[in-house]
Order: structure tokens, then sequence, then C-alpha cells
């Protein structure tokens, strides 16, 4: 990575993650999606941002800057790559709050509301490149919505995002409406290769002046507590996945971003839950996992085979995780903490 810079926002906050260093751009505890609307028609910046006493620290000993919650990625150049994730809420999903016979109404007002709102607050951010969680696609109609929410130029300016992919939730209920999202600027990025599979899809994008690849895996893991086992698999699956990237990538170095692999999305766990430690360590144990007060049976050859040779790095690692890392109220009983994750891993 010596040499480049990798901008991630997820739920407002901001890295920079560059020669071997990460520092925080912006710093935000915002409220867990579901109260996204809120969010969205706040007017003050106390509704959205929270500085305790550590970020104020380190603000004032210039290792983190605190910049507005509307703030934005400055323009990246050759060798950089920024990167925004949010989960946006279906509209389907926002909707089961409501009695099941306005359930429909509710969905459409919906898509035409908030949901446009919260994907214009990604686009906001100025990334290169969007990871969306329960976004809505998968029939024409949709589709259109997306491509034209994501493609639209910003009031600021900011430019819309010309290429994407939808994969939903599971790919193989084609019904299915609700799911992922990969979207970029193709004046600075081509698609490659994606792979989509049961909660994830690994999108693997070049830089169109270097042909440096970069391969990026958005999540949405089983929000079920006791799907210990599962989301697990699908962790694994992205891995496997990502390791293809690798292999069929060109081996010579193009730019500093080669070989940059990022995954991110809504973990539906914590951070040391089997799903995170297996990305940082490289390998599963086996026999009875646990996460919280919940756990799966894993066999050794299941393990085994889902060993790989990343060692993943956390952006949120130490004390950072605890200062301006996305909080989650509540994890259907299991306390506050948090669920949206980003690690990377770079080669070389």
């Amino acid at each position: 990575m010596k040499g480049s810079f990798v901008l991630i926002l997820q739920f407002g906050v901001m890295w920079i993650v560059g020669n071997q260093r990460t520092e925080a751009f912006l710093a935000a505890r915002k409220v867990r999606h579901h109260n996204v609307q809120n969010l969205l028609q706040s007017t003050t910046t106390e509704d959205t941002l929270i500085v305790d006493n550590e970020v104020a620290t380190a603000s004032q000993n210039g290792d983190l800057e605190i910049i507005p919650p509307n703030g934005s990625f400055r323009d990246t150049k050759v060798g950089d790559i920024s990167i925004a994730s949010m989960n946006v809420l279906a509209p389907s999903y926002h909707a089961l709050e409501q009695p099941e016979e306005e359930r429909e109404q509710y969905a459409a007002l919906d898509r035409q509301s908030r949901y446009v709102k919260a994907i214009s607050m990604a686009k906001r951010t100025n990334a290169d490149i969007l990871c969306l969680q329960e976004v809505e696609g998968g029939n024409e109609e949709l589709n259109e919505l997306l491509g034209s929410c994501l493609a639209s130029q910003e009031v600021d300016s900011t430019k819309g995002y010309d290429g994407f992919v939808f994969s939903p939730l599971l790919p193989n209920r084609k019904q299915d409406i609700v799911g992922l999202c990969v979207a970029w600027k193709t004046d600075r990025h081509r698609l490659v290769s994606c792979e989509t599979f049961r909660r994830g899809m690994v999108v693997q994008l070049a830089e169109q002046s270097t042909g440096a690849t970069v391969a990026i895996a958005n999540l949405h893991l089983p929000a079920k507590p006791s799907a210990v086992e599962g989301r697990l698999r699908s962790m694994a699956s992205a891995i496997r996945r990502i390791q293809t990237c690798e292999a069929t990538s060109a081996k010579r170095k193009r730019s500093a971003l080669d070989g940059l692999a990022v995954v991110l999305g809504d973990f539906n766990c914590g951070h040391n839950a089997p799903p995170v430690k297996l990305l940082k360590t490289g390998y599963s144990t086996y026999g009875s996992v646990r996460d919280r007060n919940y756990k799966a049976k894993i066999s050794k050859r299941v393990a085994s085979n889902m060993r790989h040779v990343f060692r993943f790095q956390d952006v949120y690692e130490g004390d950072l995780r605890y200062s301006i890392a996305p909080v989650t109220v509540s994890l259907h009983g299991r306390g506050p903490g948090s669920m949206d994750h980003i690690l990377f891993s770079a080669s070389g």
C-alpha cells in the first residue's frame, strides 16, 4: 500500500488508509439505519454527530480531523480509491412496521421519498465506489429506479454513478427484490468481474488509467442471532471469491492499489464474532464456535476449508472501536455494539 491511499466511509465515518497508517477523517456515531428517516429529516448536526472526549482530544492533536456529517471525500487521483458503505433500509422492509393491508402502499411511497434520500446521502460522500445494502432491484421498475437514483447528479454537483451491479440477497430466488449493490463512476473504474452468492457479492474493478485491480466484497450477513454458522459460511464464500480474483489478476504491479481486497457491509455481528476473526486470522476454530450467547458446531473439515492466506485489518482497530465506530443500539437484545464493518488487506 505504500504510496497509495484508500478512503473509506461507513455510516458517517471516513477513513484514509495509506503508508501503513489509519486516520479518521470524520468522527460520527449515528443511530442504526432503522431510524434513518429521522436522520434524513434532521437539520442539526447534534442529531447526527456525537464526538466524545477521546475524539475531541485526537482532533486537537491532529490525529483526527472532524468534518460535518454531510462532508465528502476529496477527489482521488491515480493510485487512490475511495469507498463508501451504507445500509439504506429497503422500503419493503421498512413497510413491515405497518399494518399488513397498508404495507404495499407505504413501500411505494417510501421508494419515492426516504429511499431516494438515503441513496442521495451515500452519493454525496463523493466516493469512487458505493457499496449499498438493502437496496431493491431485480425487476425492470426497481432496476430503473435504482439506476436513476445512482446516476443523477446531486444538487451540490456531486457526480452520479453510471455503472452498477445488483444482486438479491439470495441469488437463487430471483423473485426477491432486496439485495446488494456496488456502484462506480466509469471514467475512473471499469468492471472486471462480479460473483454473487448467498448474502454477498464480490466485485473486481480496475482503474481505467492503469488497469490496477481491486476486489471488494459487499456483504449483508444473516440477522438472526443464532445464525452463527450461516454468517461464517457466507464470509468464507466471500474470501474464496476474493482469492479467485487475486489468482486471475495479472501478476505485474501496475499501481500500489493492485491486489487490494476490501470486505465490508452489514455483518449483523460484533467485531469479535467468528466471521471477523476468520478475516483477521486466516482460519476458523472447529467444534463449538460461539458468538455471544449463541453457538454452532463446526466440523474440522469445514473449518479446514475456510483457511486462507489473507490477514485483513480492521479500520476500527484499537481504541477507535469505542470512540467512532458505527454503533447499533440493540442487537436483538444483545446490547449496543458494532455490526457494520470494514476490513482490508493489501498485497505486497
